[in-house]
Parts: C-alpha cells; structure tokens; sequence
C-alpha cells in the first residue's frame, strides 16, 4: 500500500520529518540499504520549492538514525544544466555526506539497463542499477 503524508505549515522541520517517518510506519534496521532521492536543480533554488532543501534531507538522515544505522545513499542524475557531482558540492550534499556518512550517488555514472516500456513517448528507458 503506498502513503503520502503532506505537512502543512511546517513549524520544526526535524519534527515534522520524524511525525511522516513515523505515519508512514517506516523503520530501517542496521542491514537496510535506504536511497534518499532528493531533487536537485540548478534551475531554481531550495527557496523556490523546485530544489530539495539539504535541510530537510538532513533531517530525514537524523531521524533514520534515530532507531537504527543502515546504510543510506543520496542519489542523483545529471540534468541539462550540470552534472550530480556538481550539483551534489553547490548544494551542500557533500559537506552534508560527510558529516553524517552518508554515500553520494551519481546515478549518470553507474551500470544501466535498458527496460523496455513501450510507452508513449519513449519505448525504452535507462534505469541505473
């Protein structure tokens, strides 16, 4: 079953990721393997909304850690504008992956395989393993 929980009027952003951690029941164990997937843009700014803020993905690192210490990644593809790595250091993500050590994950760069999904406008897409 899939579950969105949406935060209106965010007061205390570690707070408010531990309360949608816990609605949504999620627990990682010391041998999870968690790829957080933030959205990382050199199009707009954390403070537009486009580009995930690495405060929020901060919080979620501390808030996993809390109840056990998997392994977690922080993935991204390069875009038109930059690359994953670029965007990773302008970001903060690397300063943030070193803090908590946590892996940085240039999806652009790792083994793909191509699905075939015979839809509308592409019938094949590169999926990073």
């Amino acid at each position: 079953m899939n579950k969105i929980v949406i935060v209106k009027n965010v007061s205390n952003v570690l707070d408010d990721i531990r309360e949608c951690v816990e609605k949504l029941g999620f627990n990682a164990t010391d041998q999870d393997f968690v790829v957080i997937k933030p959205n990382l843009s050199d199009f707009t700014s954390p403070t537009e909304g486009g580009t995930t803020d690495p405060i929020i993905v901060e919080a979620l690192i501390k808030v996993i850690r809390e109840k056990g210490n998997p392994t977690i990644a922080i993935v991204e593809s390069d875009h038109a504008v930059a690359t994953a790595d670029v965007e990773f250091e302008r970001l903060g993500y690397s300063e943030l992956a070193e803090r908590y050590g946590v892996q940085l994950v240039n999806l652009s760069k790792d083994k793909a395989h191509e699905l075939y999904v015979n839809g509308h406008f592409l019938e094949y897409l590169r999926i990073a393993e």
